[in-house]
């Protein structure tokens, strides 16, 4: 979920949903974030699931370093 600022800049606020469903195995997207952040190269990190033709969901991340 997103929104645009008074000086039309999009901040995303949330996310759909926390399950990432991939295989069959719930993958909560929250643990995999907490996971990357103890890596010390990592400001800012997140976490979504994207379709997947085999899986169903795959995990797809975007990060920040420092």
């Amino acid at each position: 979920m997103a929104v645009i600022d008074h000086e039309g800049y999009i901040n995303i606020v949330d996310r759909k949903k926390d399950v990432i469903i991939s295989g069959g195995e719930n993958i909560y997207s929250t643990e995999v974030e907490y996971a990357l952040y103890e890596h010390p190269a990592i400001l800012e990190c997140a976490v979504i699931g994207v379709p997947d033709d085999t899986w169903g969901e795959a995990v797809y991340q975007r990060e920040v370093l420092v």
